[in-house]
């Protein structure tokens, strides 16, 4: 029987696994940014990683051994590593000893896990240290548990700084809403005495003034009440007074104080007071307070149609009747009120306005929730009245719901809990039922609004300003800051301003940003994509002045912004700073086009196209040119090789009918004999060896365009003949295809040679040449039109300029005339590339013009024999005498002036052109 013992070796291989599982572990617990604490069954701490040991300010080797229930206090008051006193009192103590209670039962049954499990630990300083603990059992042979933990100390500190500018968030608004609160009030009283004429009689001028100061401050006050409202809600002030009210009278007097605005909005009020509705336990003002907000927000959203306010007395069984209504933000529900005691009241106002849409309806209780108006209309809300009526409504007890469908309108319900019944209960008897105690112009100051006109005056005498702003207020306001100076117009929103200018073009734009329809930054675009528009002023109007929003409408093309709130005299300012750097930009403008045009007329007289010159001869080519730009006929051009004969062909070609057509250009002398029928005309696949492709030819590519054929006399006899065809019929077939292809192809031909003398001595047909021959244009050489020459070195300089970069200037006076005056037997290219060199070779003038070479010295000999054989002897002597002693002078003064040409003909009192033209006589 074998021994089931391991062997030496194998003992050894074991005891090594085992050290590397143990340098795993160890090496996990320590790499692991939580605390880990290894706690055996009876309590003891057997291990603990480095994270643990520094949350308590120890070493791991400290820990180890000690009991875990002595790492932290379970009574008494300790100073925490957050920096606040912490008292464990008796309730901490019932906690942890039915955390450690849970903990042994979960080692009896060998599983289970504690999760945030709150521990305050001992620090090495003395202080405690709060930690969040998570247990869970170990199993094995030697059991016990893993703990483990976290530092609390950052997060409370974090949770306490919160905490503490929260308090100061509520404590500054509930300051601020009272010191804005008595100056309004102060501002307030003073304009309705004035509007009631106490102080004297009123203008129309001021009373529109006034009443739109008066309904802004009562539209502020009232934003302030609720600021002040919900920081007494925030720092727990409950301060309502609860006592039964009859609802139908108190329901009614609100109603009742919306019968005018009914009637000049043309909307039907109805009120349904029910019957059998008991009291209800209410604070009567906060009550106010949230119908007024109701039934305005349905005044605002209702722009015709009816508002229908119902009262109405609910129990469990009539519940399923509002089952559509949804209940947003509140614990409380209308089943539970209706299912306690003797029910609930149910307030309900259906208006048949612009409804809400599904998604934006579980917003609109939210604080500071703002949702999409329409585009007729012009407020949004400031996100905060329906918060606040729910809010109101859930300290009294009950619940608001709301139900709408977007063009349908909307239902908005307060559901109450119900008093008594007894009218005997009624705690405030002194005051009159029927009375309000809130103040009714304040509740109403949005919806005793504006009309929402947009007013204009436009007399054409004044400039315009279109003004845009969703804000009929603000319409209003800035319209009586411009009646004295300006016209003006006025829009809702983008899509309205942008009908305006389609009707009048304003010279500047003050638009509001933040816009239903089309906001302002939409608006600007569509204006700066129309050429029309570009040259307006815009002017941004916003309550905003973060630099984010300027940068991007300045970007966008805006002239200049206005911060809301602003001055007469600074929006005077603005505007007439921006008339005034418009009209000089205007001005500037005019001039530029004034200049831009003297220059296209001085460079038309001296350039058609690409030609340059303002010669005679060039002037009488222009003419020319410009008689037959609208010819289709064939054209011939003659002239000596550099005159430019391919630019004038480009010239016709662009400047006629067929502009947009192909130019295909030519030269003939560069095409071999046996391939230019297929050049010009093409050939189909298989048409000879190597024709692996159909191709087009010269005139299929110049279809409907100009074919420019440069040295015509170059063309054989045979491919004369061919090309004669073409022009007659108007057709052309392709090599190996028997079938004739119509084109349509304007001819045009150079060449620098003189084709009647070719026909004579029988290397052009007379034919074709008469069929070319029908507006001919002889180009003429560059020494016949001399004056061309200071025109053309200008042009080759600026052209190398934009070429090369550089800034090569203009040729000094004694290298322009060496330029003057020479004879450039290759015409215009000759000139520029002479110009070229001269550049490239530093601006010297000096080889670049090559004279015929002098003699060396005088000649004695005259040929007597050949002057007696002529038929006037003595004047030809004398003719062959003037020759000699020109030669003769000029070759000495030459070997004066060390053959200095320019000097030479200086001392002779000649141009150098002629003393270059005797040179050639003498020779």
């Amino acid at each position: 029987m074998q021994s089931c013992e391991p062997t030496p070796s194998e003992q050894a291989g074991l005891e090594c696994d085992l050290s590397a599982m143990r340098s795993l572990v160890e090496g996990l617990l320590e790499s692991c940014g939580d605390g880990i604490l290894l706690v055996d069954s009876d309590g003891t701490i057997r291990q603990a990683n480095e994270s643990f040991a520094a949350m308590l300010g120890m070493r791991p080797e400290d820990l180890a051994g000690k009991k875990s229930y002595d790492l932290g206090p379970l009574l008494g008051e300790f100073v925490s590593t957050t920096g606040e006193q912490v008292i464990l009192d008796q309730s901490y103590c019932d906690y942890q000893t039915e955390r450690i209670e849970q903990l042994q039962n979960m080692l009896d049954s060998g599983r289970g896990i504690i999760d945030g499990w709150d521990f305050y630990a001992y620090h090495r300083d003395g202080r405690v240290v709060p930690l969040d603990l998570t247990v869970s059992i170990r199993t094995g042979s030697a059991g016990g548990s893993v703990t483990s933990a976290r530092d609390l100390t950052r997060k409370k500190q974090a949770e306490d700084a919160l905490q503490r500018a929260y308090q100061f968030r509520s404590r500054f608004f509930t300051n601020i809403t009272h010191a804005l609160r008595t100056p309004l009030t102060l501002a307030i009283g003073p304009m309705e005495s004035l509007l009631r004429e106490e102080a004297g009689p009123v203008s129309p001028v001021q009373r529109e003034q006034m009443e739109l100061s008066l309904r802004n401050a009562r539209q502020l006050l009232r934003l302030i009440n609720r600021l002040l409202d919900l920081s007494r809600i925030d720092s727990g002030r409950r301060d309502v007074v609860l006592v039964e009210k009859d609802m139908q009278n108190l329901v009614g007097a609100v109603v009742d104080s919306f019968r005018f605005i009914a009637q000049k909005k043309n909307i039907a009020l109805e009120f349904n007071p029910g019957s059998g509705i008991p009291f209800a336990l209410v604070d009567p003002v906060k009550m106010e307070k949230s119908l007024f907000n109701i039934i305005g927000n349905a005044f605002k959203f209702t722009p015709n149609g009816s508002i229908r306010v119902a009262l109405d007395f609910v129990r469990e069984p009539d519940i399923p009747r509002y089952a559509h209504e949804t209940v947003i933000g509140s614990a409380t529900r209308p089943e539970i009120l209706a299912a306690a005691g003797p029910g609930c009241i149910r307030i309900g106002v259906t208006d048949t306005g612009i409804g809400i849409s599904e998604q934006e309806l579980h917003g609109v209780f939210a604080r500071f929730h703002q949702g999409s108006a329409p585009a007729d209309v012009s407020d949004s809300g400031t996100g905060i009245g329906l918060a606040h009526t729910r809010e109101i409504v859930e300290l009294m007890g009950g619940c608001i719901t709301a139900a709408s469908a977007p063009g349908r309108g909307s239902t908005f319900a307060l559901y109450l809990p119900a008093g008594s019944g007894r009218a005997a209960a009624v705690l405030d008897d002194s005051v009159d039922q029927a009375a309000l105690r809130v103040q009714t112009d304040i509740e109403m100051a949005d919806v005793f609004s504006a009309e929402d006109t947009c007013p204009e005056h436009i007399s054409g005498e004044k400039p315009l300003v279109l003004v845009l702003d969703d804000n009929p207020d603000v319409r209003t306001y800035i319209t009586m800051m411009l009646r004295d100076t300006y016209d003006f117009m006025t829009a809702r929103n983008g899509v309205e301003g942008l009908e305006r200018m389609h009707e009048h073009r304003p010279d500047v734009i003050l638009c509001d940003i933040m816009m239903p329809a089309m906001d302002g930054h939409e608006f600007l675009r569509q204006v700066r994509q129309n050429p029309d528009w570009q040259d307006i002023s815009f002017i941004f109007i916003t309550a905003r002045a973060d630099t984010e929003m300027k940068v991007e409408g300045l970007e966008m093309g805006a002239d200049d912004y206005i911060v809301k709130p602003f001055s007469s005299i600074e929006l005077l300012a603005r505007l007439k700073s921006l008339l005034r750097i418009r009209s000089l930009q205007q001005r500037t403008t005019a001039q530029a086009q004034t200049i831009d045009s003297l220059t296209s007329k001085l460079q038309d007289k001296y350039a058609y196209g690409s030609i340059i010159g303002s010669s005679a001869p060039m002037r009488k080519l222009y003419q020319t040119l410009e008689s037959i730009r609208d010819s289709d006929a064939t054209v011939l051009i003659t002239g000596e090789t550099g005159t430019g004969k391919e630019l004038v062909a480009n010239a016709i070609h662009y400047n006629s009918p067929r502009r947009n057509k192909t130019l295909i250009s030519v030269n003939c002398g560069a095409i071999p004999r046996e391939l230019m029928e297929r050049e010009f005309f093409g050939h189909v696949k298989g048409a000879y060896t190597g024709a692996v492709n159909t191709k087009k030819g010269y005139f299929a590519e110049a279809d409907g365009g100009t074919l420019f054929l440069d040295e015509i006399a170059e063309m054989d006899r045979d491919m004369q003949v061919k090309l004669l065809r073409v022009l007659e019929r108007g057709e052309m077939a392709r090599v190996g295809d028997s079938r004739p292809i119509r084109v349509d192809v304007r001819l045009i031909a150079a060449t620098n040679r003189d084709l009647h003398k070719e026909v004579r001595e029988g290397r052009f047909r007379e034919d074709l040449y008469y069929r070319i021959y029908v507006l001919p244009l002889r180009l003429p050489p560059l020494r016949e039109r001399s004056g061309d020459i200071a025109l053309l070195i200008e042009h080759f300089l600026k052209r190398m300029n934009e070429k090369t970069g550089k800034n090569i200037g203009r040729l000094p006076e004694r290298d322009l005339q060496l330029f003057l005056n020479y004879s450039y037997p290759g015409n215009v290219r000759e000139l520029e590339h002479i110009l070229e060199r001269y550049c490239l070779l530093g601006r010297s003038a000096e080889n670049l013009f090559a004279p015929p070479a002098a003699p060396q010295g005088p000649t004695t000999d005259f040929p007597l024999d050949e002057l007696l054989a002529s038929s006037n002897p003595l004047k030809a002597a004398a003719q062959k005498a003037r020759l000699h002693a020109e030669k003769d002078i000029i070759q000495h003064v030459l070997q004066v002036c060390n053959n200095d040409f320019p000097e030479a003909a200086r001392m002779l009192n000649i141009g150098l052109s002629s003393l270059y033209r005797k040179l050639k006589e003498i020779q």
